[in-house]
């Protein structure tokens, strides 16, 4: 009897220590449970945060790609855009190049007409100096055949005066011969003739020097004719003048002046 209550006793005390085990471990697992709901509306929230931070993500990565789009779009645009004025300032380019090339051509022809002119006006001039001298030649000729005539016709008086035993004096000529044969110019020139030479080419050979200066009538915007034996070559617009020497610029170039070219005011 006394073993049975003392094995009793102990199943007792056994199933009490099991029992508060069973108890400190139910209490365990409640907290776990707690924890653990905890922890899920924890972990709940973040990802719903997380969620939410998904799709802001996604709303701006459309945006982004919207953007992109967009800019592709408009880079594209500017692409043709830039192609297009390349095309239109290649064929302006184009354009202005033959226009030039054009004006070049013209440039040179109306050179060449102005050569021309300024030969045939020379010409004309020489011409009309030529004219003017051979009347004045045939005029004196004129008065010298009839100063002859009249001399002819007093002297054949005489000899029949004297022929006839009269003694008279032999008249002189009416018409007097001029002393000199000088015709007036066509144009009363605003100065003299001057004739030098081309003394120096400038570094960039679009001006000359000439031998001419102030000593020799030489002002600013004179023009000199350049000529090479009968070949016109060039005029010479002067521009600065020094005392025994003047520079000038090129105009109406036929061919590129030499030192020694002859220079003249008057062609």
């Amino acid at each position: 009897m006394v073993t049975f209550v003392a094995t009793t006793t102990n199943y007792k005390d056994k199933f009490k220590t099991e029992e508060d085990k069973v108890q400190a471990l139910e209490g365990q697992v409640a907290t776990y449970d707690q924890r653990n709901i905890a922890n899920a509306s924890q972990i709940e929230q973040e990802r719903k945060a997380l969620m939410t931070q998904i799709a802001e993500l996604q709303s701006e990565r459309t945006k982004l790609a919207i953007a992109e789009r967009k800019e592709r779009t408009a880079k594209e645009n500017i692409q043709i855009k830039f192609n297009t004025v390349s095309t239109a300032m290649t064929s302006y380019e184009t354009t202005i190049d033959q226009a030039n090339q054009t004006r070049d051509l013209v440039q040179e022809e109306l050179n060449k007409s102005l050569a021309a002119v300024t030969k045939l006006k020379a010409q004309l001039n020489t011409s009309e100096a030529d004219m003017g001298e051979m009347s004045v030649t045939i005029a004196r000729l004129n008065a010298t055949v009839k100063n002859l005539t009249e001399t002819k016709v007093n002297l054949e008086n005489k000899i029949a005066e004297l022929t006839n035993g009269k003694n008279i004096a032999v008249e002189a000529a009416v018409t007097s011969i001029p002393d000199t044969a000088n015709p007036a110019p066509a144009v009363a020139p605003a100065n003299s003739v001057l004739r030098g030479v081309v003394t120096e080419l400038t570094a960039q050979q679009n001006s000359v020097i000439i031998s001419l200066g102030s000593v020799d009538g030489v002002t600013n915007n004179t023009v000199f004719h350049v000529t090479r034996g009968d070949e016109f070559i060039c005029n010479v617009k002067i521009t600065q003048v020094d005392t025994n020497k003047a520079a000038g610029i090129i105009e109406l170039k036929m061919d590129m002046p030499k030192v020694g070219d002859t220079v003249c005011n008057r062609l």
